[in-house]
């Protein structure tokens, strides 16, 4: 049987359901990185010229990790000069870099949940009395002048148990009670 010429040729097409996301900035590689960060801390206080020479040597040294490097670069879709971007890399960047600490987080204090009720209630009253509306500011401040007790007696039971003092307290109760304000009015507006 012969085919006739003008017979269309059907390709197949392949649909796939992932899309691919474009990469804008092609970072290097973990084991890379550590590498040239290494390099970088070590000549990070000498001129271009002596760094560029230091960089040549280091470039023959490390061959065959800056070729997989810049092999999986390629592949990835990395296009441009990559080498060029790893001496900027060093010289620029990772030279420059510091090692930060990191930060000590305190200990999250929690206020007693009897409280927390005395707190929600104040503001679903603030919020029955329509004509009443207030800002959270002015709410707080009500709160303050009516509750100074349960006030006080959370401040002391706080500094008992985590070595609070007054003022961050003070700013603990403040920062819950407008958080709550918060939480309640978005309740009340579904």
């Amino acid at each position: 049987m012969e085919l006739n010429n003008q017979a269309q040729q059907v390709i197949p097409v392949v649909m796939s359901n992932t899309t691919q996301n474009n990469i804008f900035r092609y970072k290097f590689d973990k084991q890379f990185t550590d590498k040239i960060y290494d390099f970088s801390k070590e000549n990070k206080n000498l001129n271009k010229e002596q760094f560029k020479n230091n960089w040549d040597r280091w470039k023959i040294s490390n061959e065959t990790l800056i070729n997989s490097e810049v092999e999986r670069l390629k592949n990835i879709g990395c296009t441009g000069n990559i080498e060029d971007k790893m001496f900027r890399s060093s010289r620029y960047y990772f030279s420059k870099k510091e090692e930060k600490e990191p930060k000590q987080r305190r200990k999250y204090v929690s206020l007693d949940r009897d409280f927390i009720e005395i707190v929600d209630n104040h503001i679903q009253l603030q919020f029955v009395n329509i004509d009443n509306k207030c800002s959270p500011k002015d709410c707080y401040k009500n709160f303050c002048e009516h509750n100074t007790a349960n006030i006080n007696t959370e401040i002391n039971r706080m500094f008992e148990d985590d070595d609070f003092d007054k003022e961050e307290g003070i700013k603990k109760i403040k920062k819950t009670y407008k958080n709550r304000y918060y939480l309640l009015s978005q309740k009340k507006g579904d």
